[in-house]
């Protein structure tokens, strides 16, 4: 199975009043993501992260990577500041144009310009979090919009139909 996700923020505890997110504390929400994460992703499964995985240091960054199930490509966010550790994890890119289910699919952490986007079927994005769920063929997989785990294509599409 593929799944997509962005702006975990793992250990950052500012981005729980700045989004609304529903936890009291880092380690609530670390460890409610951690837990939904793995009970839908599997060993063999694909992730993409499309950026702001974790804040903190390298250390944090180290048990955070430990904890996640399956094999996670990321694509860098505005706050990836440890690119190396995640490098030692899973490889890492700025942008990445796939092929899925027949689509031509770019994704990056910051959306494109709808004018540029409308070159792709679908853009993937995250950065903008709880502001907005789709413009045209942009979906943004931000964890704040997607119950705090992981989505499938087949889950995101049904947000343009």
């Amino acid at each position: 199975m593929i799944y997509f996700t962005s702006d975990t923020h793992f250990y950052h505890s500012n981005i729980i009043s700045y989004c609304n997110r529903p936890f009291g504390t880092v380690e609530e929400m670390n460890k409610v993501m951690i837990d939904n994460w793995n009970a839908i992703v599997h060993a063999d499964d694909l992730v993409y992260h499309l950026g702001d995985l974790c804040f903190g240091n390298a250390e944090k960054h180290h048990d955070i990577l430990q904890q996640l199930a399956g094999n996670i490509i990321f694509i860098l966010g505005n706050h990836d500041r440890r690119r190396r550790i995640l490098e030692e994890y899973h490889p890492v890119y700025k942008s990445l144009t796939i092929k899925e289910n027949g689509l031509n699919i770019f994704l990056r952490h910051k959306p494109l310009p709808i004018n540029e986007a409308k070159e792709y079927d679908l853009h993937l994005c995250g950065h903008v979090h709880h502001s907005w769920i789709r413009h045209n063929n942009i979906i943004n997989v931000g964890v704040d919009l997607w119950e705090f785990q992981p989505r499938t294509l087949v889950e995101l599409c049904e947000e343009m139909f």
